[in-house]
This record gives structure tokens, C-alpha cells and sequence, in this order.
């Protein structure tokens, strides 16, 4: 069984995401994380996601007021293959 979280996050630019990030799904020992609406760019964004405590990253760039999707997982644990991205 794979555990897997869907978030509608809208503040992943602000200062308390990671620590927010890792107090909440780093115990809930997720295989997969969903961040959905991030509204931050992907360069920015590449400084971010490696703080969270995953391997794995898929990325969906915001533009304009499309927000953006990242999917997170853990290498360990699966292999995830990206079969096309809208862009």
C-alpha cells in the first residue's frame, strides 16, 4: 500500500512552509506528497523542495494564476515515471 497526501497549498513561498511541511507529513511516513497551487516559480521553488526530506520531485511551473503542482516522493520506496506534462 502506498501512502499518499493531496495539498492545496497556497503559501509555499512563506518563511514557515518547510517547518510546517516536515512537522506534518514527515511522521504521517507518506510515500507520496501532492503540493497543488503552490504559487511560487519553479527556481524558487528548486530551493525549496530538496529541504523537504524527499528524493523524487515532478514539477508543474505556475503561470499567471495557474499555480503550479509538485509531486514529491520517496526514491526508496517507488520509482515514478513522468509520462507528460503540460507546460
Amino acid at each position: 500500500m502506498v501512502n499518499i497526501f493531496a495539498w492545496n497549498c497556497q503559501g509555499a513561498g512563506h518563511d514557515m512552509f518547510i517547518s510546517d511541511f516536515q512537522s506534518f507529513f514527515i511522521p504521517m511516513r507518506l510515500e507520496i506528497v501532492v503540493i497543488v497551487e503552490p504559487h511560487i516559480g519553479k527556481e524558487v521553488a528548486k530551493g525549496l523542495v530538496p529541504r523537504t526530506g524527499f528524493d523524487g520531485v515532478l514539477m508543474v511551473d505556475a503561470i499567471g494564476f495557474a499555480g503550479g503542482i509538485w509531486v514529491l516522493w520517496d526514491e526508496q520506496v517507488l520509482q515514478v515515471n513522468q509520462l507528460d506534462a503540460w507546460e
